[in-house]
């Protein structure tokens, strides 16, 4: 069994990307053949990448030659493509393409306590109900208008479509401020890591165990052949660089 994984929020600064590198990371470790893929020439990912150009049209056999290389495919789709990814998926009954593959799919909505960041979530649900399986990933980022989760209409449109909550590890002031004092993103520091000071790459690698061990709570959404797979600890796995 294959897995296709879309991060998508058609809200900006969101954490779309943070998230494809820490669930790329954890495929990584778990020794998973993979790859990374972006859909909008203005998009750019600090790491090697495949294009689906969204705004030139994606021919499916070109998900296809990605799903038969790979035992994962995650897409991170830029801002403002999330819908057309989904119209896509209809156009091209890719939904059945899947199950042929024998791949599976799931749509991780990156999600904060933010108005917009909500909207766009409760557009992203409803392109793609009936698709695949939804895990909604909480990130702790600043609100440009505040909106609790909450009690919320996002809450609740989840919650009947039987998404999985899963809460984003948070970094503390102290490494984000020298991120920025770095003139870094989070993503540029992530796979930068050759370029950062010895105490700040230990804080990002803690960063990615906290992110390991929730995605290992939920295998089914992140694994192919998860039932198959042994699945040893990732704290232990990551243990080992933290006190090499």
């Amino acid at each position: 069994m294959k897995k296709l994984i879309l991060v998508t929020n058609d809200a900006q600064s969101c954490g779309k990307t943070s998230v494809t590198l820490a669930l790329s990371e954890y495929l990584r470790k778990k020794q998973i053949k993979h790859c990374l893929v972006h859909t909008s020439v203005d998009q750019e990912l600090p790491c090697e990448t495949e294009m689906l150009n969204l705004e030139d049209g994606i021919n499916p056999s070109e998900m296809v030659q990605l799903l038969g290389q790979n035992d994962a495919v995650i897409c991170d789709i830029h801002t403002e493509n999330g819908q057309d990814f989904s119209v896509f998926f209809h156009k091209y009954g890719m939904e059945e393409v899947l199950m042929e593959l024998n791949a599976e799919l799931t749509i991780v909505l990156p999600i904060c306590d933010d108005a917009e960041v909500h909207r766009q979530a409760l557009f992203m649900a409803e392109a793609y109900t009936g698709m695949g399986e939804f895990v909604a990933v909480r990130s702790p980022l600043l609100a440009d208008v505040p909106e609790a989760f909450a009690g919320s209409s996002t809450q609740k449109a989840l919650k009947l479509l039987g998404a999985t909550i899963l809460s984003a590890p948070e970094l503390d002031e102290t490494t984000l401020n020298l991120i920025d004092e770095m003139e870094l993103t989070l993503p540029l520091a992530l796979t930068q890591r050759q370029l950062l000071p010895r105490f700040l790459t230990h804080q990002l690698l803690a960063w990615d165990v906290a992110w390991g061990g929730g995605f290992a709570a939920y295998p089914e959404h992140f694994l192919p052949e998860h039932d198959k797979l042994d699945d040893l600890g990732v704290e232990s796995a990551y243990g080992q660089l933290l006190s090499a």
